[in-house]
Order: structure tokens, then sequence, then C-alpha cells
């Protein structure tokens, strides 16, 4: 598979992901959240869409920071970077607003991972910061598509 192949199936991943967590966050946030902390643990179809919108935006995220960003520098033969490197180059290019806004992302990702069994407060409060950050990920995955699209 040629590298300009392999990084539009990757955009078409990434669109897909986008389209997903976008769909999940629109159902359970438009609950409460008061409703959401009680149902992660007394609601199965809560607690389900909870662990869809966890799941979803840790793999957006990780798909757009650790394989298609670093696929399309490598096909632009930009050298390899340290990741700090890699974002701030992203920034100087306009694939992110901001390299903090990106490294908040993936705390995120990160503290949404844990096991939150005996503290669904913690839980709903970082689901919020993640939905919150969310459109940092679409904004982001926007641009590399479109840099994408634009290559021959």
């Amino acid at each position: 598979m040629s590298e300009l192949l392999r990084l539009q199936k990757l955009t078409e991943h990434v669109a897909r992901e986008v389209a997903l967590v976008q769909g999940t966050a629109a159902h359970l946030f438009a609950l409460t959240r008061e409703q959401i902390a009680d149902g992660i643990q007394n609601d199965r179809v809560i607690s389900e869409q909870v662990e869809a919108f966890v799941s979803r935006f840790g793999r957006l995220q990780d798909n757009i920071g650790d394989k298609l960003m670093p696929a399309l520098l490598a096909y632009l033969q930009e050298p390899i970077r340290p990741v700090g490197e890699m974002l701030a180059y992203a920034e100087k290019l306009g694939w992110l607003d901001s390299m903090d806004d990106w490294l908040r992302t993936r705390k995120l990702r990160n503290q949404l991972i844990h096991d939150y069994d005996d503290n669904p407060e913690l839980l709903v409060n970082t689901i919020y910061e993640a939905h919150r950050y969310m459109p940092v990920l679409v904004r982001v995955a926007g641009r590399l598509q479109k840099k994408v699209a634009e290559l021959k």
C-alpha cells in the first residue's frame, strides 16, 4: 500500500471516529450531570454510553496523535522528532491551535482510562472536561484531513 493511500485510509478512519464520538456525546450530554452520575452505577444504558464516550475519545486522541499526525509528517519527509517537538511543529504548521490544549486532551485520555468505581463524581467531572476539549480533537482531525486531501 502506498504511503498516500495509507494516509487516506487513516483520515477516513479518523473521520469515522469523529462521527462516533460526536454521536455518543450528543446522546450522553443530553442528560443532566445528575442523571449521568447516578446512571454510571445504576443504569446500564447510561453506563454503556459513558464507557463508549471514554473509549471513543481515547481512540480518537490516539489515532490522531499517535498515528495520523506522525504518518503525515513522515510522508512530508519531516525528521522524526520527540513528541514535544512534533507537537510544537504541528502548532507552527497550524494543525494545532495550541500545543497545551493538545497535551490537555492527552492528559484527559489518560485520566479517563483509570478505574473510577469508587468515585463516580470524579469520572463525571473528567468526562465533562473531555467533552469541553472534544472540539480540539475535531478541529485537528479536520485540518489533517484537509492536508491529506491536498496531497498528490
